[in-house]
Order: structure tokens, then sequence, then C-alpha cells
């Protein structure tokens, strides 16, 4: 793994398996654009970037393409469907492996429920930050979670896990849930040879906020 994004909020760990990625998708821009960026400058990757709540990238660099709409479940003038973002980047861009780094505050259960399977294909590597993980708790919203994890299972293995200090950690009867989780996946033909995870905590693993110590992941995840 390598930290893309440097220390704190918006670095994330990834496989060291970047080179050949065609672009990066990247909803939910927010106030920081350094993992976008670092991919940018030190990879060469290009990055289409997509928040309607900002009018553009907290930084600049000629490799940005940014979309003013919500990555979401459907389409009118403030949201698009990621399975139609993807298509309309590959029409500018041409087709190659992709990288997807999602943070749209809680609407990403949604989005997964609606992509295609052909679209999740695409992506060689998957950054998802899971908000309202302790939701699990309730049978309505387990079922829901169950069904994205399962889907993405299918085509990926998980290779990282951080809980992001900005939450919290849920316990009930014995099992304790950080309610926000920081995954990363890798697309499963690029694997040759795999062995069970701990997920242990990681040398390169950063709070995301200096104000609170890190969480570490509790020992029932693993």
């Amino acid at each position: 793994l390598v930290r893309i994004g440097g220390a704190g909020d918006g670095g994330y760990l990834v496989p060291n398996d970047l080179s050949g990625v065609h672009f990066c998708m990247s909803p939910g821009v927010a106030e920081t654009s350094c993992f976008e960026f670092q991919l940018a400058s030190d990879y060469d990757i290009t990055c289409c970037l997509a928040d309607f709540s900002v009018d553009a990238p907290a930084v600049y660099h000629p490799l940005f393409h940014f979309t003013k709409k919500f990555v979401s479940s459907y389409n009118d003038e403030q949201n698009m469907r990621l399975t139609d973002w993807v298509h309309a980047s590959e029409d500018r861009y041409g087709k190659g492996d992709l990288l997807l780094q999602m943070d749209v505050e809680g609407a990403e259960y949604s989005v997964l429920q609606e992509v295609s399977e052909e679209t999740l294909a695409k992506f060689r590597i998957v950054i998802i930050e899971f908000h309202y993980v302790d939701r699990i708790f309730d049978r309505n919203d387990f079922a829901l979670i169950k069904q994205v994890f399962d889907k993405l299972l299918k085509q990926f293995y998980i290779v990282h896990i951080h809980p992001n200090n900005s939450g919290h950690t849920s316990a009930l009867n014995g099992i304790d849930v950080p309610t926000v989780l920081e995954f990363t996946f890798l697309r499963r033909d690029r694997v040759t040879d795999s062995s069970p995870l701990l997920f242990e905590p990681h040398i390169l693993d950063q709070p995301n906020t200096k104000r609170k110590p890190d969480l570490v992941l509790p020992s029932c995840w693993r």
C-alpha cells in the first residue's frame, strides 16, 4: 500500500498498482482535493471530480475535469448517476482501468445499490468512505448495507480498512462498530496470490482529525 493525499483527512491508503490506471472518478469534492492533486501530479492520472455543493476543486490542476453535480442514484439538474458519468468520461478520455474515490456523506449506499456490476468492473481500485456504519444494528439498514457489500465483494477484495476518527464507535451486544470507515478495494483479477488480512493498523495510517486520537479497528472486525 501507498498513501495518496498526504496526512489527515483526504489521504487514503491505495494498492501500489496505479500504473496503467486511465483516470480517477472522484465524487464528493468539498474543501480538499489533495488526493486527486497527488494522483495527477505524481502519477499523471486524469481526475474527474464532481460535487454540486462547490463551484470548483480546492486546487487547480490541468488534469482535473470538474462537474458541478452530485453523484447520486438518479439524474436531474443537480444529480447524475455514476454509470452515466463514467460513460460520459469514457467518451471524453477513452476506455481503460479506472479508480473510484468516493466520499459522498452517506449517499454511497444508494449510489452503489443503483450502479451496474458492469460499471463497477471498470474500476481497478475503489476507495469509499462509508458513513453511518452503525446502522447495521437496524434490521432494515442492515439489509441494504449487506446488499451493497455483497455486490462489491463479488468483484473486489478488501485490502485496507481505516476508522475515521471524526466519527465514534457504537456498541451493541459486544459488537463494536466505528460509525465512519474508509475501505480500500482491489479488483480480484489484479490479485494472483492471497491470504487473509488481520486488518491491523498500518504504519501509513493517519488520524483524519488531529483534534482526537486515531481510532483502532475493533478486534471483532479482524
